[in-house]
């Protein structure tokens, strides 16, 4: 399950999570070993929960952000290109540019070969 899930794009990277978890939620995390496993003990409260909104939020934006300034600096940047500057796989890259299509963030000019980026502010 967990390398479709990256092969889709939709992870960055595989086991990094537990290290994100660590650091976002502090002394707030404990692991604890189960035979094959491991359980994850977290002490819940009104602020941890808006803690891993807000930094999944701007871990998010700080990614499109990067793509977008990318893309002004190079608007016939490719999608490989994009991927190896981020670190974000190539699925990853494709994903954040067809949701900034969807936003009206980002247009294609021309043909994918020999076309260019537009970034609407």
């Amino acid at each position: 399950m967990a390398d479709l899930v990256y092969r889709i794009g939709l992870v960055e990277k595989i086991g990094s999570g537990i290290n994100k978890i660590r650091c976002v939620l502090r002394d707030k995390v404990r692991f604890e070993n189960e035979g094959d496993g491991f359980r994850v003990i977290i002490k819940r409260d009104d602020r941890n929960r808006m803690l891993l909104e807000d930094t999944q939020g701007t871990v998010e934006k700080t990614v499109v952000e990067k793509i977008l300034q990318l893309i002004k600096e190079n608007p016939k940047i490719t999608q490989r290109q994009l991927s190896e500057a981020t670190g974000l796989s190539r699925r990853g890259i494709e994903w954040h540019i067809k949701t900034l299509k969807e936003k009206g963030r980002l247009k294609r000019i021309g043909p994918d070969k020999g076309g260019y980026w537009e970034v609407i502010e």
